[in-house]
């Protein structure tokens, strides 16, 4: 019974988003019809109520959450690391300062960090406007906190017997870092890059700040400059619904694939 509630609380947004999407709501004379067609959908598709369709706003979304990812994990990751090795090794104030300094991000909003990236770049290198990958800047700035936090326990938990195993063995520091940490910090770090990838793909207040010449928005503020225009047209609201499907999709399915490189045995990491 709980697990059909849990169920149902989950997959309730997406169907009652995907019902939406289908439905086209007009007042006649005081009365309410409803209509179904993919007239939404189509509208979607093709961006004519939007400065683009999904199918490029869903692609500028995938590069920027890989981009995030590819950048975020890896120093999330060594920020955890040396957090760690910090407080095992003494340094336990160092090591509370340095992992306050890394959720700083999460102190403010997404808003206030691209307003910093903004009044920042506007000052010191104003051609980075015109850089397409300007929205990753504060993508890693908002999940590496996020890394952090799903690191540092897994690394807590990590028994320094199998890196010395890996030393008396006299294998190689590559080697070493391997068999003695990645194999058991695989599923933590697979945690992390899901959350990386899912906070990118939704992540709007910054991106809003920054992508204002409509050729790299993504699905994010394409929902956004649907929901704002008047709603003197029904089909708006189901385009902004079938927008929001696909979001909904694409971070399911990114969250599916990296699920495959995390076996069953593995543990979260929470």
């Amino acid at each position: 019974i709980v697990l059909g509630f849990a169920l149902l609380f989950t997959a309730l947004p997406f169907l009652s988003t995907l019902t939406s999407s289908l439905q086209i709501r007009t007042i006649t004379e005081g009365s309410v019809q409803t209509e179904w067609t993919l007239q939404g959908w189509r509208n979607a598709w093709v961006g004519d109520l939007s400065t683009m369709g999904v199918d490029e706003a869903m692609l500028n979304s995938v590069i920027y959450a890989f981009a995030t990812l590819l950048i975020a994990l890896p120093l999330g990751w060594i920020l955890a690391s040396t957090i760690h090795k910090l407080d095992t090794s003494g340094w336990m104030r160092t090591a509370r300062c340095l992992d306050l300094f890394c959720m700083l991000p999460l102190a403010i909003s997404a808003l206030m960090v691209g307003l910093g990236v903004l009044l920042g770049g506007l000052r010191w290198y104003p051609q980075m406007f015109n850089w397409f990958f300007l929205p990753v800047y504060p993508h890693v700035l908002l999940t590496v906190p996020f890394v952090v936090r799903v690191m540092l326990p897994a690394y807590a938990s990590l028994d320094p017997k199998y890196t010395e195993q890996c030393l008396l063995l006299n294998m190689s520091p590559v080697r070493t870092w391997y068999h003695g940490t990645l194999m058991f910090l695989r599923g933590p770090a697979v945690v992390a890059g899901s959350l990386t990838l899912a906070f990118s793909l939704g992540e709007f207040g910054a991106s809003w700040l920054l992508v204002r010449s409509g050729s790299w928005d993504t699905l994010s503020i394409v929902i956004d400059q649907l929901m704002g225009r008047p709603m003197f047209d029904p089909s708006i609201y189901p385009t902004a619904m079938a927008a929001s499907t696909m979001l909904m999709l694409l971070t399911f399915g990114l969250f599916s694939l990296a699920e495959r490189f995390r076996e069953s045995s593995d543990r979260s990491g929470f």
